[in-house]
């Protein structure tokens, strides 16, 4: 997630974690302080920040943040905080709580992310929310999206081998395109499904 500008110098890892455990203090949260702090760093220096202030404080900025924080701009800051594979695995289990048939940020990650990083967001949401990314999909969508996610050519959801062979396989295609390879097992999953809707409400021969 971008920042809004990063300073060409910025306080220590230690100044910026004071500074926010003195946003946190009293009564009311400064959150321009906040602002100044997180909106501002790029995200090496944002993850730094989080190590320090848990071994300073013996707390995560994140329960911090949350404890402190409410609504949209909890969301914001919590999404400036986290680090990419947690943010994605913040995104999805956000998505499927909120499940619309307008909802395209699960499509959107699979398709921007690659195996790689996909591997590193279930990790990250096993690691967060205890449980899997695979089965809360699974559970919370419905209709084409869920006979789509649940099948064995989703990259979000299928196993990083699946990955290697897919992408082999259309690699003379579109080489290192993790988007096609998911666009193509949309294809295919959505092929496969019409196939078997036609082949049980067509009429047995004789």
């Amino acid at each position: 997630m971008s920042t809004l500008t990063v300073l060409a110098q910025v306080p220590s890892v230690t100044e910026d974690c004071e500074l926010l455990r003195k946003a946190f203090a009293g009564w009311g949260t400064n959150e321009e302080l906040i602002i100044c702090i997180l909106a501002h760093r790029n995200a090496a220096q944002r993850k730094a920040i989080r190590q320090t202030y848990a071994q300073t404080y013996e707390e995560d900025l994140l329960k911090a943040l949350d404890k402190e924080l409410t609504n949209d701009f909890e969301r914001l800051v919590m999404l400036w905080t986290l680090d990419p594979a947690e943010r994605d695995a913040y995104l999805v289990n956000e998505a499927t709580k909120r499940w619309t048939s307008s909802n395209q940020v699960l499509v959107e990650i699979a398709c921007a992310k690659s195996p790689h990083d996909l591997l590193l967001a279930r990790e990250a949401y096993h690691a967060r929310f205890k449980k899997s990314l695979e089965e809360d999909v699974a559970h919370h969508t419905t209709g084409d999206f869920r006979k789509i996610s649940s099948s064995p050519h989703c990259l979000l959801l299928s196993s990083p081998r699946e990955w290697s062979r897919l992408e082999d396989e259309t690699a003379y295609l579109s080489p290192s395109s993790s988007s096609f390879v998911f666009f193509l097992s949309i294809s295919l999953a959505i092929t496969s499904t019409k196939s078997a809707i036609a082949n049980t409400e067509s009429p047995s021969t004789p």
